[in-house]
């Protein structure tokens, strides 16, 4: 049924644009019929100008000889319709208004006619007007149109037949015509489409294979793949990530509940493998922890309790609280904050995202390194950089830092989740804050824009 339903449609729109254009025919028609009427009537006019002028001249004689008529000689009907065919002229003469001469069947009207009126004389369209020569004499005059007028008039009344007629298979065509392109195209799209399905990573459409006004649509669909690849690497990476850091802690506790078997009759042991067996757990519950948080982050759930709060302070109580870990793990902290930065966000993701990135760089940084926290105010806001002076992360891998899961490949070793980044990416995304890991520094620098409240 869908077929019948388009083209009911397609005839709808070609029957409604052909009803407008033939309105807009028509009124230019007759807009065009009352130019040449006013036309005739001018020359009409004009031709009164040249009787009452020739009356001055040759008075009442020369009136009726110019007319052919003779006094008390009226044309009969038969005679005045001869006439007005082979003449285009019937005149009626009046004296006192009592007919002397010319067509019996020509009135005076109640209210002369002063103007040329068109009317029908005999089933022909003629024009009539009523004058007077003096105070004695008056004329009355119907004159069938020029044959310029005729013809332009037969003219435009046939041009706006054809027109009217002829638009509407054109009008058909030309719908049938766009609806064939539309079909075309779209045929080509899906097609194009289905052969991306089987490689959606790497196939894109192309802007140069359709027509220019399908150029939006192909950037949505291809902005639509990108956005679904990059979901399926994530997804992709997600899988790895649980799989690895997953995997690990849970095989070492069910190796544990071996070793408690094997170990019934020593307490002692059994005790250690329990605490170990606990601190696989908790780092699974971590994880998961860590993955119900970022989902929370994500869906915008904090930012009903975004407040009005101090950068700077905050900033600084983290610094201090962190300054003895620093000295424990025989590195520096280093802390340079301008007061008095006001944002609007959420004390503890913006606690969360400072600490997350000053964990980092004391877990990887090398030996006696020097990790700085700084504040200070930026051309839209307020600048925060965390950074080490080394060994930093490769090039090749700075891209996939803030991916679930991810974690470089000298840090596998380590304890953790790579859930940490992806957490300060989610906290800098809800505060409309932009984050970026610079390049060609010695170690990992984070710098992150975030927008200030003006006091």
């Amino acid at each position: 049924m869908k077929y019948p339903i388009k083209y009911f449609a397609q005839l709808k729109t070609s029957l409604f644009c052909w009803l407008v254009l033939s309105a807009l025919t028509l009124i230019v028609t007759e807009a065009l019929k009352l130019q040449l009427e006013n036309e005739q009537t001018a020359v009409l006019q004009h031709f009164q100008d040249e009787v009452i002028e020739l009356y001055e001249e040759v008075h009442i004689a020369g009136i009726m000889s110019e007319f052919e008529m003779q006094t008390e000689a009226l044309f009969n009907e038969q005679q005045s319709y001869t006439h007005l065919k082979e003449e285009g002229i019937l005149v009626a003469l009046f004296s006192d208004n009592r007919r002397i001469a010319g067509s019996q069947l020509l009135l005076m009207s109640q209210q002369q006619e002063v103007t040329p009126k068109k009317i029908i004389f005999n089933d022909l369209p003629v024009y009539k007007i009523e004058f007077d020569l003096d105070d004695q004499y008056s004329l009355v005059i119907v004159k069938t149109p020029s044959d310029t007028f005729s013809t332009a008039n037969t003219y435009v009344n046939g041009a706006a037949f054809w027109m009217i007629w002829l638009s509407l298979p054109l009008l058909l065509s030309i719908f049938n015509f766009i609806q064939f392109r539309q079909n075309r195209t779209a045929n080509s799209l899906a097609r194009a489409i289905i052969a991306i399905t089987s490689a959606p990573d790497t196939k894109r459409l192309s802007a140069n294979m359709f027509d220019k006004p399908y150029a939006p649509v192909i950037h949505a669909i291809n902005q639509m793949l990108d956005d679904v690849t990059t979901l399926h690497t994530n997804m992709k990476t997600m899988s790895v990530g649980i799989a690895h850091d997953l995997k690990t802690p849970l095989t070492r506790v069910a190796n544990r509940m071996q070793s408690i078997y094997q170990d019934l009759n020593s307490p002692e042991r059994i005790a250690s493998h329990l605490e170990q067996a606990n601190s696989d757990l908790q780092s699974t519950i971590t994880t998961f922890n860590n993955l119900v948080r970022l989902n929370a982050i994500e869906s915008g759930q904090h930012k009903q309790g975004f407040v009005k709060l101090d950068l700077s302070k905050l900033a600084k109580e983290l610094g201090e609280s962190y300054d003895p870990v620093f000295i424990d793990a025989e590195k520096s902290l280093e802390v340079s904050i301008v007061d008095n930065i006001h944002c609007f966000g959420d004390v503890d993701l913006l606690n969360q995202l400072i600490s997350n990135l000053l964990e980092n760089a004391l877990e990887y940084s090398r030996e006696g390194a020097t990790v700085w926290l700084r504040i200070q105010s930026h051309t839209n806001g307020a600048l925060l950089q965390i950074g080490d002076d080394g060994p930093g992360i490769e090039k090749s891998q700075q891209r996939k830092v803030f991916q679930r899961f991810y974690r470089v490949d000298k840090s596998r070793s380590t304890p953790g989740n790579g859930l940490g980044l992806s957490i300060v990416k989610a906290i800098c995304d809800i505060h409309n804050a932009n984050i970026t890991l610079l390049d060609e520094q010695c170690g990992a620098v984070f710098n992150i824009e975030i927008p200030t409240l003006v006091d």
